[in-house]
């Protein structure tokens, strides 16, 4: 009893250090991340009644999301924070820099203003950024930033600020320094990592509700290591991190009220789709096909969703208004009839399977999907484990659809510098929802087992190597104006950096001749 003591106030020293250096955006803190780890694992290995109480915490964590759901069974938190959120957090934040990029930044920097200042003015931070040349692409400013006559504001919706808040707060409490923009980088991956790990804690419950526990927890496997949820959601503050965690909430509330809705999930619902729309406008797409979901089941519930969630829209809308101009903020620019055309069909190509953004090729477990239409595999898909509203896999078909059409019809189908399939990244937890049955089905074969591994492992080396090798740095040196040329080069596709370079030049020559 005494060893197991002592061990376990080992650990929780290492877990209050690892803490403190990572909300301090200090450089060591993903070194004391693994050594929290490390610590871990020599407990376990010192001590059997240190492994019991692992093994039991671990075992009655799993039986309650086995169990779950029944109609008046609560939500089991515990087993979705001991079984998802902090293994995931554990895994992202073990490596510091991830696959950043300056779209992203304003999110943590707005919430430094935010809690020092009291307002969204980033002058003071945005300084150090023009001294040092960062992300200034040869301008005077960060081309994050949006100069109005009250000062300089982000270039990007609001709706992220909030999750960096937490974290940000903390930071100062710990002592960082915010004017830092190495330690902005940081505290932005720390909440960027949590966001991810929240994401997919969500995802767990949703998927519950389709399948077993055993091929939820594959699912969440194959979302943390090989997706988007890994390199993108995981590394920084995109606003799809903001869309995807919003979107669950808006999925669960349903899935468990949708028998017996009441104000307070209705309203609870209106929130996520304003916190949708405050973090990435293109989410509207969800948003109006979740009410016109809601209208063919409850026209009467539908009218009160629209009209709450505009009432928890206006207070975004008025920030917008007092700092932009205009209800829709800085993005309003981006709805310019110039950005769009749905015409080119070979960005539906691209989006699917270029080398270098193409959502089946960075998430190949999405392919197991095609494997309902195999009788065998059919006959073996088990069915829904909680009654679910009606048509919510024609509703999840038809946003997956509906977001990638906009994709298409965006300019810069391939978003811009960035690791794989980005901009689709709302729809992959959809996706991976509708993959759940036939994964399950192929899960109870041993070559069924066989074909999900391989394409786990297939999927877990297009990213987390991404991250630990720095892949994201593929593009290099290359002109903006020269990226498309790299598009379809399959001579050197990102996944294969360092390994394999193609000159700069050569990229830039490419696309002049496009």
């Amino acid at each position: 009893m005494r060893r197991r003591n002592f061990l376990a106030a080992v650990l929780t020293g290492f877990a209050m250090v690892a803490a403190m250096m990572v909300l301090r955006g200090s450089a060591s803190g993903p070194a004391w991340v693994l050594s929290l780890l490390g610590a871990l694992a020599g407990c376990a290995s010192l001590s059997a009644p240190f492994r019991q109480t692992m093994g039991h915490t671990i075992a009655t964590a799993w039986a309650h999301a086995s169990a779950f759901p029944h109609d008046a069974s609560r939500i089991p938190w515990r087993a979705v924070l001991v079984l998802i959120f902090i293994p995931d957090a554990l895994l992202l934040l073990a490596r510091g820099n991830g696959i950043q990029s300056g779209d992203s930044r304003p999110a943590v920097m707005t919430a430094i203003s935010l809690t020092g200042d009291g307002n969204l003015e980033l002058s003071e931070l945005v300084d150090v950024y023009s001294q040092k040349h960062l992300f200034t692409a040869g301008g005077e400013l960060p081309y994050f930033v949006l100069r109005r006559p009250s000062g300089l504001y982000s270039h990007y919706p609001p709706g992220m600020a909030p999750f960096a808040l937490p974290v940000v707060i903390a930071g100062r409490t710990a002592g960082a320094d915010l004017l830092d923009p190495s330690v902005q980088e940081r505290l932005e991956k720390t909440t960027a990592s949590l966001l991810s790990a929240a994401c997919l804690g969500l995802f767990f419950l949703l998927a519950l509700h389709v399948a077993p526990a055993a091929p939820t927890y594959l699912a969440c496997f194959l979302l943390a290591t090989g997706s988007v949820m890994y390199s993108t959601v995981g590394q920084a503050l995109w606003q799809h991190g903001g869309v995807i965690f919003w979107s669950e909430v808006l999925l669960l509330v349903e899935f468990r009220g949708w028998r017996q809705p009441s104000w307070r999930t209705t309203t609870l619902q209106a929130v996520a789709c304003a916190m949708m729309l405050a973090c990435r406008l293109s989410s509207a797409v969800m948003v109006v096909a979740f009410c016109i979901w809601l209208l063919a089941r409850s026209p009467r519930r539908a009218a009160a969703l629209a009209g709450l969630t505009c009432l928890a829209t206006a207070p975004w809308a008025v920030v917008n208004w007092s700092v932009y101009g205009s209800v829709l903020g800085a993005m309003e620019a981006q709805t310019h009839g110039g950005f769009w055309s749905f015409t080119n069909f070979s960005a539906w190509a691209g989006i699917l399977i270029s080398p270098t953004h193409g959502l089946l090729l960075y998430q190949p477990w999405l392919m197991l999907a095609a494997s309902a239409a195999l009788p065998l595999v059919r006959r073996a898909m088990p069915g829904e484990r909680f009654p679910l509203p009606p048509g919510w896999r024609l509703w999840a078909a038809a946003v997956i659809a509906s977001h990638l059409l906009v994709i298409s019809g965006w300019w810069c189908w391939w978003g811009g510098w960035c690791w794989g399939s980005r901009l689709a990244a709302e729809a992959i937890p959809l996706a991976a929802l509708l993959m759940l049955p036939p994964l399950a089905a192929l899960w109870t074969h041993r070559r069924g087992r066989q074909a999900v591994l391989a394409l786990a492992f297939a999927s877990m080396l297009l990213h987390v190597p991404s991250v630990w090798l720095r892949q994201g740095r593929w593009y290099g040196g290359m002109e903006a104006s020269g990226y498309g040329g790299a598009l379809w080069s399959w001579s050197a596709p990102p996944f294969l950096y360092p390994l394999r370079r193609v000159d700069v030049a050569e990229r830039n020559s490419t696309e002049r001749r496009y």
